[in-house]
Order: C-alpha cells, then structure tokens, then sequence
C-alpha cells in the first residue's frame, strides 16, 4: 500500500471551491428516469500523474493478468476518464451493455485504485464514493440480467457451427459444457489423465484423481470422449484452450449471438437434463453440487449417492447407478451431441479442422 501523505502535507479535498462543494452529481436510472445523489467526486482532483504511478504499483504489486485488467478496463475501456468528468449517465448505460462478468471486474479493478488514492491522500472518500455507484446503479442488474439465461439449443448450435470454422479447440469446449452442465472455471481443472472410458459410459473427473476430499464428476458422451481424445499431445489440456484463440472465436460468436455465455450452457444442461426426465437429486450430483472422495483411483461414491442417489437406487451398487445415471444423462442430451459429433464429421474431411 503506498505510504500516506505526511502530517501537515496539502490535502488536494482542502482546495475544492465552494461551488464545486455544493454540486452533486448523479447517476441516471435508464428504467425510471430518476436520479440519486453520490455528493462531491472525488475523482475529479485524480491527475495523469497519480494515474501513472498507480500503474506502476499495480505492474509491481499485482498478477501480469490483473495489471492487464487494470489497465483494459480502466484506460483502454475509458470507465476511469467518465469518473474524473463525473460523467456517471454513459458510465451506468456502458456498464449495463457489458457481461455480469466485466461489471463485476470494473468495480473490482476500481476499488484496487480507491485504495491506493486513499492511502495516498489520507482519506476513504475514493472508496466510499465507488460504493455508492455501485450500490445505485448495480440495483438493477439483479432484476433485468442481460440475456444471461436465454441461451437456446438453436444459439449453442450457430455457434457450434462458427467455432468450428475458428477454432477446434474452442469447438470442443462448448461441446463439452453443454452436454456436462460442468462450470466453465473448471475446464482447466481436467487433465488427459481424468477423463475416462468405461465400456458404454464416459465421464471425467474434475479435480486431483488422489488425494483430494472435492472431486466432481463431468459427465461426457462417447462421441465426445473419443474426439476430445484424438487431440491428446496436440492440445496441452482436453478443454481449456489458449485465450487468444478462444476470445477471437467468442468475437465472432458474440456478432451473431449477442447474449452468448458460457455458463448460461450450465442452465441449459440443467433444462435439458429435466426435459430428459432425470430427478433434482440426479443433476446435482452431475453439475457438481454433490462433491465425491476418493481415496484410491478406484471411483468412491458413497459419500454422494448416500445423501443423494441412494434413494433412487436402493437395489444397485454404486458403479452400477454411476451407470445408470450416466446413460439416463447421454439419453437427455443425446439431440445436441448427435449434432455436435455429425458437424465435426463434417468438417474433419475438410482442411480448415487439422487433426
């Protein structure tokens, strides 16, 4: 944290004039036309100076990928120059535009700054002042969440379709959250070594095989297990690809599809899954909610089907309803698989997909 000003240092808030005392700035309400008061702003006082000796902190303090976001969101992205003009209507109608995800990032990226401003000036304005824009113009997000849930199976198979054309890497991880409902940060929890073929049933496990109390399970197909596989020793990991190559394929998907997410995939397996007649008790244990333990590499699945499965299979052991779960779960799914398998045929014979 940098050090605060000396004792008796010129505080810049000692400096505002009585006409910017008294004028108080506001954040629109796009929904109902109404506008909250926030007080003075301190970002007003904020000068290149301080701009630049907070990155230089931050390039030291901080990850290489956060200084990255540091320095996208606040001065690629602008939201940082619509604080100092105290322009906070485009700064509320840019934000509402973007992803929960790249909110959530801005306010954090914000709050790293508040906290280097307020130690620098001596003051918890800076921060104090982020929570209430936040507090006002976050309120209705909660209520009118951008598209988050609306993703369809029409939508996952357009953009199946382009990231085939793109990327095969990026192609195979959207096939893979779809069909396992499997959190989109967990992709790169999977190794080669996790994924497993079991005769008729295929599923991965997402954690350390040993040694570990929380370990899931993701549920593949064999279509997707034995393409996944042909690319062992060509990709580092079978579902977390390189980012450049992703967010280049994800542009071209955001185009066509603009409310795309990746974990809107998760909601959509969940539906599918409860069209395909499996019980709440049955997706949990498959999207994850109900961790397993193993001890050996041999599977262990008491822990889970005793406070969740059992009851539907009291007359099986636990690699037989592992089995009957997973073949309820393929059946479900079994639509948007066929698709997928049928379109990377397709272009497999073509030179755009490189075995």
């Amino acid at each position: 944290v940098a050090q605060p000003v000396e004792r008796g240092a010129v505080n810049p808030f000692d400096a505002y004039d009585s006409d910017f005392m008294q004028r108080m700035t506001s954040v629109l309400d796009w929904s109902y036309g109404q506008s909250y008061a926030l007080s003075r702003n301190p970002f007003s006082i904020v000068r290149e100076e301080d701009v630049e000796e907070f990155l230089k902190y931050a390039k030291v303090r901080y990850s290489k990928d956060y200084y990255g976001d540091i320095t996208r969101y606040l001065i690629n992205y602008g939201y940082l120059e619509m604080l100092v003009r105290g322009d906070l209507s485009n700064f509320a109608a840019r934000l509402q535009k973007e992803t929960r995800r790249v909110r959530k990032k801005v306010f954090e990226v914000l709050g790293s700054l508040s906290k280097y401003l307020n130690s620098k000036y001596n003051t918890e304005a800076f921060s104090e002042y982020i929570k209430r824009i936040r507090k006002f113009i976050g309120v209705k997000w909660s209520y009118k969440p951008i598209g988050l849930y609306l993703v369809t199976l029409g939508d996952v198979k357009k953009a199946l379709e382009i990231a085939i054309r793109n990327d095969v890497h990026t192609y195979i991880k959207i096939w893979f959250l779809v069909i396992s409902g499997t959190r989109p940060i967990y992709t790169k929890m999977i190794t080669w070594d996790n994924i497993v073929i079991n005769v008729d049933i295929a599923y991965a496990y997402i954690g350390r095989v040993e040694g570990t109390k929380r370990v899931y399970i993701a549920a593949l197909t064999l279509n997707l297990a034995n393409v996944t596989l042909k690319f062992k020793g060509v990709f580092k990991k079978p579902f977390s690809t390189f980012r450049e190559r992703e967010w280049n394929t994800l542009k071209a998907i955001k185009k066509e599809i603009p409310h795309w997410n990746y974990y809107a995939l998760r909601h959509l397996n969940a539906n599918m899954l409860l069209l395909g007649g499996l019980s709440e008790a049955e997706i949990d244990f498959l999207q994850g909610r109900t961790d397993i333990s193993t001890v050996r590499k041999q599977l262990q699945l008491s822990a889970a089907i005793g406070r969740v499965l059992r009851r539907h299979y009291l007359h099986l052991d636990e690699e037989e309803i592992l089995r009957e779960v997973l073949k309820r779960h393929n059946h479900a799914v079994k639509i948007i698989d066929e698709y997928a398998y049928e379109l990377f045929l397709k272009y497999a014979e073509d030179s755009r997909v490189k075995h």
